[in-house]
């Protein structure tokens, strides 16, 4: 995951000048590094615990936890990213732009980079920004933001210009007699009379210049095939150059963005008057601006769905179906993009291993489509995938908790049922390794011996294991032998006996322990036998 080029070289500052310390002062800045950012990390504060985990590896590269917390956080925060960038677009979408924002920021400071979030928060400000002129306009019933973006702009996709120009904050609360002004966005053709654009003082505004582009009105053509723009401007303009005109007033993205069946809005400019032909219904101003809007606005709904799902915006499209549902709840056409684009949200979360996710979205695509049978096994794949992932997340947090002996546990449960695994295999040869040398501290010798012999059976290369496999059986002897020797000299000959053997059944030839054992079964057995020799009294 990428960050802003003020972290890096700050990064990257802290390395040169960390270089320089000693061995002792890098680790107590390392120390220092890795505590702040475990706080850091259990407040939740995720981004800054990222950034103090790379400082702790500037100075001590080789730091395991370190490297697996930015292993694991880096991914976590571009989840988290795009979490947020789908609510804003949630928010977007139902017109609520400050929360909309908000949430696009928030994605943005989880990773910089994000391009959704970037190309969301330069729309807020594309094209208001140039604008200094604006039409009046009184809301009547049943009107939306949408609807005056259709009627002014020939686009209802454009209705995030006059929400921001206006700066409401919840597109969907609009009041039938409340005056909103549309802005005139230089260079992009508004459907108006001249009478009816003023300027920010509330004056009519001069027409002279290039930098307003006025329809008064245009016609409706429906795509036909061999149709192209160019042929399109060529028919109603007489001018194929001026195709321009027609990609601007329709929002298109490009040129060749048209289909067979699409319907376009040729607009009759003052540059660019239509031409007589063949005869067509050509639609007023006022006729337009006059027609009723709540059809209109559903079949928007329908269609800014269609167009969404086609981009895979899977979100984008259930919140325009929502809409249209809400309307006509048994709508055929719009439960079976409900249904498909929930079961494509479900595949997508199966893809990321997020099971959970996929169990959600596939349930809820079963809502509006029963029949859905790849639904029910992708549903039933996944509980049994998140069964799985479920047990290694928790090992390996066992892992990260320091809690080596349940880690290895679970995890042993988990090579056992996939012996290829190699992360599984890893994260045991690490917790073996560390379980060791806990168990050498707790002078539980031989159990630190064979949890350093299990690290070489996962990690053959083990340089420490061997080394640390002699000094657990070095020091159990030691121990167990001298421990002995004291029992003897306390005429403790049974448990001198046990202590010794012990160490002989480790490593016969150790010291003199063959032979301290002999004396010790003999002087036994001669204490045992005046025992027995002695009469008994009554």
């Amino acid at each position: 995951m990428k960050h802003g080029s003020q972290m890096i070289v700050g990064i990257c500052l802290l390395a040169m000048l960390t270089a320089c310390a000693t061995a002792p002062s890098s680790r107590k800045l390392g120390a220092d590094y890795m505590s702040k950012a475990q706080a850091l990390e259990q407040e939740g504060d995720l981004v800054a615990a990222y950034e103090h985990y790379q400082l702790t590896l500037t100075v001590q590269p080789d730091n395991e936890t370190a490297q697996a917390k930015v292993a694991e956080l880096g991914p976590q925060m571009e989840t988290l990213a795009d979490d947020h960038y789908q609510t804003g677009l949630q928010f977007y979408k139902m017109g609520q732009y400050p929360q909309a924002r908000q949430a696009f920021l928030t994605a943005l400071r989880y990773n910089p980079e994000h391009e959704g979030a970037k190309s969301k928060l330069a729309e807020f400000d594309r094209g208001v920004s140039s604008a200094n002129k604006y039409i009046l306009h009184t809301i009547k019933s049943g009107e939306t933001i949408s609807s005056l973006a259709d009627k002014y702009y020939g686009d209802y996709r454009k209705f995030h210009i006059i929400a921001k120009y206006n700066e409401i904050e919840d597109a969907t609360r609009l009041a039938v007699g409340q005056s909103i002004k549309v802005p005139v966005i230089k260079g992009m053709p508004i459907v108006a009379g001249a009478h009816d654009i003023r300027t920010e003082g509330g004056q009519p505004a001069s027409l002279t210049g290039e930098d307003v582009v006025v329809v008064q009105r245009y016609v409706r053509h429906v795509v036909k095939p061999g149709d192209s723009l160019s042929k399109l401007a060529g028919k109603y303009y007489g001018d194929i150059k001026r195709y321009d005109v027609i990609v601007d007033f329709n929002g298109l993205a490009s040129a060749t963005a048209i289909t067979v069946g699409q319907e376009l809005k040729i607009p009759e400019t003052a540059d660019t008057p239509l031409i007589a032909g063949e005869p067509v219904e050509i639609v007023s101003r006022k006729d337009d601006m006059d027609a009723p809007v709540d059809g209109g606005m559903t079949a928007n709904y329908r269609d800014l769905g269609k167009e969404l799902f086609a981009d895979g915006d899977y979100d984008g499209a259930i919140t325009e179906f929502g809409k249209v549902l809400k309307t006509a709840p048994e709508d055929a056409e719009a439960r079976s993009y409900m249904a498909r684009a929930y079961q494509a949200k479900g595949k997508q979360a199966y893809q990321k291993a997020a099971y959970h996710q996929a169990i959600g979205a596939l349930e809820k695509a079963l809502k509006f489509d029963g029949d859905c049978q790849d639904c029910r096994q992708m549903i039933q794949d996944s509980r049994k995938k998140f069964a799985a992932a479920d047990k290694r997340a928790n090992a390996l947090a066992l892992y990260r908790t320091q809690k080596y002996d349940q880690a290895i546990a679970n995890l042993t449960v988990l090579a056992n049922a996939n012996p290829q695994d190699a992360e599984v295999r890893s994260y045991l040869a690490k917790s073996h390794y560390q379980y060791g040398l806990e168990l050498l501290e707790q002078e539980k010798y031989l159990q630190a011996r064979d949890n350093f012999q299990a690290t070489l059976k996962y990690d053959p290369k083990c340089e420490k294991c061997e080394q640390n496999i002699a000094k657990s059986e070095t020091m159990f002897k030691d121990r167990h032998y001298r421990q002995g020797l004291a029992e003897f000299q306390r005429e403790k000959l049974n448990e001198a006996i046990r202590q010794w053997e012990m160490v002989y059944k480790l490593d016969p030839n150790y010291r003199d322990v063959q032979r301290n054992l002999e004396k010790a079964r003999t002087l036994l057995k001669r204490l045992e036998s005046i025992k027995r020799s002695q009469p008994a009294v009554n």
